[in-house]
């Protein structure tokens, strides 16, 4: 009896950013609902990273289907566009965005380049992804060429972190205004308490058996209770539509039932002047600041999480110097045999530029005390380089021609002319980064 075997459907990998949570029965919640999406074939959830990667069947559902998901139960979800090896993300520039047929016309011109193997255009984002074989062409080439076609671009700068840090301010301008009140309801209060005088004042009636006191921490509470708090509510509300209580629920059941009740003895004591009014509005006008001030020192130690990374990054360099060989030798002969002859290589010119716009192939000069730009071979001069920041060893390493050098680590006393061999995702402080970013993110197996 013959088998046939079962076809293996394409996978796409995708990391997203997730804001609103905040314990792990969050992340169990997430875990669980998105992965029982169809189409989704697993996700892993980090809390302090707050980003989720999620494998899943493009034929079945795609990012903006995931993204759905994760808004639906409560959380705010966003698509971090990561560049992979050998792939470019454009951010497209203009006055005006591309229409579908100017990035049709964008996809067919760029894909018949040669080198690269597929692009495609997100005209709603404006970005272009652009998958090309970098020993064939680079990253200057594509952007010369869509210059030519009259559409500007850049490398696209991740907007989830610059996002975080925005809604970071946004907070904290909300927390200090919340704490303003906070601090005028303590205040009214350890006067109504401890001072007799203010005591009388604030609980003289301003309707009948309704004082000062009660309306001014009723005014007080409302904007804080449906205002500030509208989003425990609304998170509430999605946690139970999908069976996931969290801990908005709990929020909004301790606060709403004190509110409520004390709005009841309001009225009924209206209708009632013998009843003697007794209210908790303070609780929500106490408990909410509170909660948010508890949110705000939480994200600001989900910030700290990411200080490795970012010590990482401090080491990728900025900019290069990228030099042009005179045609004898030629570029294509300067090779670590050529120096290694004895022939002398001749700079005919030289342009700083990006180090993003780097290109296998390029050389690039490397003057003493500053850092390597790229992985490359060197080509010519002799120096020693502190390569700390990969082997952790303090002393110097000599380098002569012909050895590779890695990009980040600091030449020290010699000149260099370096042939850039990886550029992008593929060279080692990024994978290194890469490394840092899926420890993080990934569980241990247990």
């Amino acid at each position: 009896v013959g088998t046939v075997a079962e076809s293996t459907l394409p996978t796409v990998e995708a990391t997203f950013g997730v804001t609103g949570m905040t314990c792990g029965a969050c992340v169990n919640s997430l875990e669980s609902y998105v992965g029982s999406s169809d189409g989704v074939i697993s996700i892993v959830v980090s809390l302090l990273n707050e980003k989720a990667k999620v494998t899943f069947d493009p034929l079945v559902i795609d990012e903006n289907g995931i993204i759905e998901a994760i808004t639906d139960i409560g959380f705010e979800g966003e698509l971090i566009r990561e560049a992979s090896a050998d792939t470019l993300l454009l951010d497209l520039l203009g006055d005006t965005p591309l229409t579908p047929t100017e990035a049709d016309s964008l996809e067919t011109l760029l894909s018949a380049l040669q080198g690269v193997t597929m692009c495609a255009v997100e005209t709603q984002e404006q970005l272009c992804r652009v998958q090309y074989d970098s020993d064939r062409i680079g990253i200057r080439a594509v952007l010369a060429e869509m210059r030519g076609m009259g559409v500007s671009a850049r490398l696209a700068v991740p907007k989830f972190d610059q996002n975080r840090e925005k809604d970071l301010v946004a907070e904290w301008a909300l927390l200090q205004k919340c704490m303003i009140v906070f601090a005028i309801v303590m205040s009214l209060m350890l006067a109504h308490h401890f001072s007799t005088d203010a005591m009388k004042m604030l609980n003289q009636p301003i309707f009948l058996n309704i004082s000062y006191f009660t309306f001014i921490m009723w005014a007080f509470s409302t904007p804080i209770q449906f205002g500030v708090g509208r989003r425990f509510y609304v998170s509430a509300y999605k946690a139970m539509k999908h069976g996931f209580p969290d801990m908005n629920v709990l929020v909004v059941l301790g606060t709403t039932s004190a509110y409520a009740y004390s709005v009841f003895a309001v009225i009924y004591g209206v209708m009632n002047p013998t009843f003697q009014v007794i209210q908790f509005f303070d609780t929500a006008t106490m408990l909410i600041p509170a909660i948010l001030l508890g949110k705000y020192f939480e994200n600001l130690a989900k910030g700290n999480t990411s200080s490795a990374i970012s010590e990482l990054l401090k080491l990728k360099v900025d900019s290069a110097i990228v030099v042009t060989l005179s045609p004898s030798p030629s570029p294509s002969s300067a090779t670590p045999a050529a120096e290694g002859s004895g022939s002398e290589l001749i700079v005919e010119s030289e342009e700083v530029m990006s180090s993003d716009l780097l290109q296998k192939g390029d050389i690039v000069k490397v003057l003493p005390g500053s850092a390597v730009p790229a992985d490359g071979v060197i080509i010519q001069g002799k120096s020693t380089v502190d390569e700390s920041m990969i082997t952790g060893e303090s002393l110097p390493v000599l380098k002569v021609v012909g050895e590779k050098v890695i990009g980040g680590t600091t030449n020290q006393n010699g000149l260099l002319l370096v042939r850039v061999t990886e550029v992008g995702s593929n060279s080692s402080l990024s994978q290194i980064i890469q490394l840092v970013q899926n420890a993080q993110t990934n569980k241990a197996p247990i």
